[in-house]
């Protein structure tokens, strides 16, 4: 559970284990990949009208989802690159809507989609950046640890942070 104080997550501060505020956007991001490739996989097969609904519908999907899950974390730099996607699936949205899906209508909407996914790999780096989030392994140079008080009958969760800023060492 993140906790947030003015609509913000407040980074490093959170009950439960301490990580990545963009993961699970992250892993959007690879499911859409993935249908991406099974859209592709379906061209390569002759299915068509298939792969266009495919790459129409996983970039729906990102907009629909995980666009807003990127902006919600709170990095104001990831929303250029989320509303570049949004427009781009206008552009994917039309794509064979009044006859059968041709050799260009998949191309076409396999390159949009894959620059819809660059925008949100972006989105991703900029926000981690702009957060100082880098990956998981970060947090456990600074662990935080949620430690119960109470006082007068009020249960008040204290947060506690090892300083490791020599060695090893210096902690034994």
């Amino acid at each position: 559970m993140i906790i947030s104080r003015g609509g913000r997550a407040v980074a490093g501060f959170a009950l439960g284990v301490v990580g990545d505020p963009y993961a699970q956007a992250a892993s959007d991001l690879a499911d859409m990949q993935e249908t991406a490739k099974y859209a592709t996989a379906q061209a390569g097969a002759g299915d068509l009208d298939g792969a266009v609904k495919q790459y129409q519908t996983a970039g729906a999907n990102g907009v629909a989802v995980l666009g807003p899950e990127i902006d919600a974390v709170g990095a104001p730099q990831t929303k250029q690159h989320t509303q570049h996607a949004a427009m781009l699936n206008d552009k994917l949205a039309t794509i064979a809507k009044a006859a059968p899906a041709t050799v260009n209508d998949a191309a076409d909407a396999q390159g949009i989609l894959s620059s819809m996914i660059d925008d949100y790999l972006m989105a991703i780096q900029v926000g981690r950046a702009a957060q100082d989030v880098s990956a998981p392994k970060r947090a456990s140079m600074w662990p935080v640890v949620i430690v119960p008080a109470a006082v007068g009958g009020l249960l008040i969760l204290v947060r506690r942070k090892y300083e490791s800023h020599g060695s090893h060492s210096a902690r034994r």
